[in-house]
């Protein structure tokens, strides 16, 4: 995590567009970053699989098992509604994932929408119930939120042990040092990618590692 005081520069207006795709980007790409440079020398598996954290998840939510009633009692009433049509829940703003119009013109994939988000509202609620640490957490929400995307991207460097790990950090300090102009606005304590965005990631590159999107 970064601490970051305010900026001493005014932030800058965002058109309703911007705000969106703002809002959007560090939930995605701001989490598949910040699991990289938490997790650099672990191999492709064991990053981006659920493993033990999942394992940690189910131990924790069997020692709340009113929780679990809780929000598996809300979940059943929450697809009645949908199927029943009376479902008052809603996309995010700035999800693209739904943007064809049948989600929103055919009442059998508006229900199914509904029940999706239903869904997927009860299990970041039981992950949030878990307490579990903050990098458990942070896995688990972002394999949850992925839901049916599928991103390939492909991370090429040296050794991601030892070598590329050190670079990782070294650019990162180097980046609040001496880019602090360039970074993206923000205040309080940041996860890297939220923190130091594009300006860290250029930096990184230039370092030698290389990033690439496969397909999405």
């Amino acid at each position: 995590m970064v601490a970051m005081f305010p900026p001493s520069t005014p932030e800058t207006d965002l058109s309703p567009a911007d705000s969106h795709d703002a809002e959007d980007a560090p939930a995605v790409a701001g989490a598949a970053l910040d699991l990289l440079l938490s997790e650099a020398g672990l191999g492709t598996r064991a990053r981006l699989l659920p493993g033990r954290e999942t394992l940690r998840l189910v131990t924790r939510l069997a020692r709340r098992p009113g929780r679990v009633l809780r929000r598996s009692s809300a979940l059943t009433g929450e697809l009645a509604k949908a199927l029943a049509g009376r479902s008052e829940l809603k996309l995010p703003r700035g999800d693209r994932r739904f943007r064809d119009p049948a989600w929103s013109a055919s009442w059998f994939y508006r229900r199914v929408l509904e029940a999706y988000l239903a869904l997927d509202a009860t299990v970041n609620g039981l992950i949030g119930d878990a307490e579990l640490e903050w990098s458990d957490d942070r896995k688990l929400r972002f394999i949850a939120q992925s839901g049916a995307r599928v991103v390939q991207t492909e991370v090429s460097g040296g050794d991601p042990g030892y070598g590329e790990t050190s670079k990782m950090l070294a650019e990162s300090g180097m980046c609040l040092a001496l880019d602090r102009a360039s970074l993206p606005p923000g205040s309080g304590v940041l996860t890297p990618a939220v923190a130091m965005g594009d300006v860290l990631l250029s930096r990184l590159q230039r370092a030698g590692l290389q990033f690439r999107v496969l397909s999405a």
